[in-house]
């Protein structure tokens, strides 16, 4: 599609990001600038120093990769001489895709994922007053369920979406519920996007609607999804780590839109490029392996959960829950000076909490290494040092989590053979399987040890290294693993 460009940003890791004047009102809104000030990577910036990089320009790239994958998903269509008759109706979903990558993020609170932890207990239907809008576009038979979901950003996410687009008066351009649609099965387009659904559907392989909605959905959710192009590349120039090069450019040129016997639309992959796209599963393991699950980032992590839950920060979880106003007033600076002030309210050391010690633990940025004798501390803690140390090293593995979580969306990744929209025609025959049987990575020893350790990080999630004991009779690799972060800590 060709883009009316207003300007464009400079990106470290696109290059050119050009943006519409429509996208332009969204960017320059407050409560898309308040991304500026939560960081992409949350407590990573303590391990790796220079991964200060944000929300803000994340988002900005994936709106742009959501551009680019729709521009070669429909590369035939566009080329074809049937595009006249559906062009404004496919201009029009091109510009619901690159809103819905620009806007995915919106609800993350400071520090990312780490803020959800003062949510913990709630759902959905905590929600109240505007926060509850999404509520009403869920398919009537998924009410139930989507109502008992665990509160998360993303809930926010969809709530913010409707509220910016009504504050920046594009409500009329753009439904808040059908850019929603495209990030969350759970909500059913609205009847004027079903119908433009139905007129492209029409005039490009008489597929299905919903087979059409599910192929622009993969743009922002699959193997090979705007958020994962743009964060691995985006993450790990940040933090200064050499992945294997992901080549964007050959997946572009290898994929596009075909549709079944069953009248199925789905992403058609051409076989020389399966290559290309376990690429981007190898460097999305090296990250979690060096940075996402990086033990002392991990350990900061947990340090941080423990201060928002100490700040007043937690008793404003009922203004937080009712109103977008007091939600999108928390960033990154603002927790950082509420723990500033509950830190200066410590007074008496000698009598200290465990949940202060972790607070002055996070604080003081205190690593759980050997070295930690030589660490500064303020004149107002210098005399209690000693005291504080060793209670501190007391505490150790009462402090330190496992540093393993889920692979954020790894079941996908491991059950996407089941209903992958990515297919290859291995030989040339029309029978196209889906990637996850055409690759040889899901067959490598790799994928299977990746595989077996979601498995149990999945069920041990929430144990302390100090169940060591434990831990060993699950898993023997695990048990490897720990051990060696426990000779770490000495």
């Amino acid at each position: 599609m060709v883009l009316k460009k207003k300007s464009n940003y400079i990106d470290p890791v696109h290059g050119d990001i050009p943006y519409t004047d429509h996208e332009d009102i969204l960017i320059a809104h407050p409560i898309y600038q308040r991304l500026k000030k939560i960081k992409q990577l949350g407590t990573v910036y303590l391990v790796y120093p220079s991964s200060t990089h944000t929300r803000y320009s994340h988002s900005l790239g994936v709106m742009h990769v959501s551009g680019q994958l729709f521009n070669s998903i429909f590369n035939d269509v566009i080329a074809s001489d049937n595009y006249s008759k559906v062009q404004k109706d496919l201009d029009e979903l091109y510009k619901c895709v690159r809103i819905s990558g620009l806007l995915h993020d919106l609800g993350h609170g400071p520090y990312g994922h780490q803020f959800e932890s003062i949510f913990k207990g709630l759902k959905v239907s905590d929600l109240k007053n505007d926060l509850m809008k999404p509520l009403d576009w869920v398919y009537q038979k998924k009410k139930e369920d989507y109502s008992n979901q665990s509160l998360k950003h993303e809930h926010y996410s969809y709530a913010l979406i409707s509220v910016i687009l009504n504050e920046t008066n594009l409500n009329s351009h753009y439904s808040a519920r059908d850019i929603c649609c495209l990030l969350d099965s759970n909500f059913e387009p609205s009847r004027k996007f079903s119908e433009l659904l139905e007129r492209v559907s029409e005039h490009i392989g008489g597929g299905s609607k919903d087979s059409l909605l599910g192929v622009l959905k993969a743009i922002l959710s699959s193997d090979i999804d705007a958020d994962r192009i743009d964060y691995l590349q985006r993450d790990s120039l940040s933090c200064g780590i050499k992945i294997s090069a992901i080549d964007f450019n050959h997946i572009l040129n290898s994929i596009q839109i075909n549709s079944d016997k069953n009248g199925e639309f789905f992403i058609e992959l051409k076989k020389n490029a399966i290559s290309s796209i376990d690429q981007v599963l190898i460097s999305r393991k090296m990250m979690f392996d060096r940075v996402y699950l990086h033990w002392e980032h991990c350990y900061y992590g947990d340090l941080l959960i423990n201060c928002i839950k100490k700040l007043n920060i937690t008793s404003r979880v009922e203004k937080l829950t009712s109103s977008w106003r007091e939600y999108v007033f928390a960033n990154d600076d603002q927790v950082d000076e509420s723990i500033r002030i509950y830190i200066k309210s410590i007074k008496n050391v000698k009598e200290i909490s465990d949940d202060n010690l972790k607070a002055l633990l996070y604080f003081y940025r205190i690593k759980p290494k050997k070295h930690f004798q030589s660490l500064y501390f303020s004149s107002e803690h210098k005399e209690k040092k000693g005291e504080l140390l060793e209670k501190y090293s007391q505490s150790l593995f009462e402090i330190l989590p496992i540093p393993l979580k889920k692979f954020t969306s790894l079941a996908r990744d491991l059950n996407s053979d089941k209903d992958s929209i990515l297919r290859i025609n291995l030989l040339n025959d029309g029978d196209f399987v889906v990637y996850n049987k055409a690759s040889d990575i899901f067959k490598s020893n790799l994928w299977i040890q990746i595989k077996e350790r979601a498995t149990v990080v999945d069920s041990l999630s929430e144990i302390k290294i100090k169940k060591l004991d434990e831990i060993e009779k699950i898993h023997s690799s695990l048990f490897l693993d720990v051990t060696a972060k426990k000779k770490d800590v000495g």
